[in-house]
């Protein structure tokens, strides 16, 4: 694998995706960001809960993927200048990471350890203005519950019928629920449990940023995704399950 993208579009990728890479766990690979070079660029960060994956604009040499430690690779990117990054993999999982005057070898791990992201078979779906599912997860998120032995109540239900959207929380104390009016003809929507509602409020709650928002139900299995092209030309996806 051999690739050249810029500092800033690389540091925003794995800025987004370390928010699924898991602190606490046995499995070292979890640790670590997948970073894959075919068509696109794309960095993958999965803690078995949630997944987030991001396309970065890059120019690709040759193909390839490994697993960088999350902690280890925003450090080095971090410090470099703001200049191109060459990202190269050679024999063994070495990786060589240049930057102007700057070079790092690190020891990666092989991607086929790393756990893959579920194929999506896109049942439902719409687009929805950013500000205003920043807004509903703003004025429901006060009343999810902390207790993990109710984990259905640490989430927040999302619902969309008869053209309404609609978003309940409630933490068996409080309900707070907001609804809102959507203009275009949708197939019914619902998502019994959308946990990590605190993340999905940060990565999709920023303000001043209004692009549209898809919120795709998927699969057989309850699976909510939810897709933005931010700034810079970089892609996110999150992937929230409650299997």
């Amino acid at each position: 694998m051999r690739l050249v993208c810029s500092r800033t579009n690389l540091m925003d990728g794995i800025n987004i995706v370390q928010k699924a890479v898991s602190t606490k766990t046995t499995l070292p690979i979890l640790e670590g960001i997948l970073l894959e070079a075919s068509n696109e660029f794309k960095l993958t960060g999965n803690d078995l809960e949630i997944g987030i994956e991001c396309f970065v604009a890059a120019d690709i040499q040759n193909t390839g993927s490994i697993v960088l430690n999350s902690k280890m690779l925003g450090d080095i990117v971090r410090r470099l200048p703001d200049s191109e990054v060459l990202i190269q993999v050679k024999e063994n999982n070495l990786v060589i990471i240049e930057c102007e005057n700057s070079h790092f070898e690190l020891k990666g791990l092989p991607s086929a350890g790393f756990p893959a992201l579920p194929s999506i078979v896109k049942q439902n779906s719409f687009n929805i203005s950013q500000k205003i599912v920043r807004d509903m997860i703003k004025q429901t998120i006060f009343a999810i519950s902390v207790d993990e032995n109710r984990p259905i109540l640490t989430g927040t239900l999302i619902e969309c019928k008869s053209r309404e959207l609609t978003f309940v929380s409630i933490d068996g104390f409080r309900l707070a629920l907001r609804k809102f009016s959507i203009d275009n003809e949708i197939a019914d929507f619902n998502h019994p449990d959308c946990t990590h509602s605190p993340l999905v409020q940060r990565e999709f709650g920023v303000q001043g940023v209004c692009e549209p928002v898809s919120l795709i139900k998927a699969g057989i299995k309850s699976r909510l995704i939810l897709k933005k092209t931010a700034y810079n030309g970089v892609t996110v996806a999150i992937a929230v399950s409650t299997d």
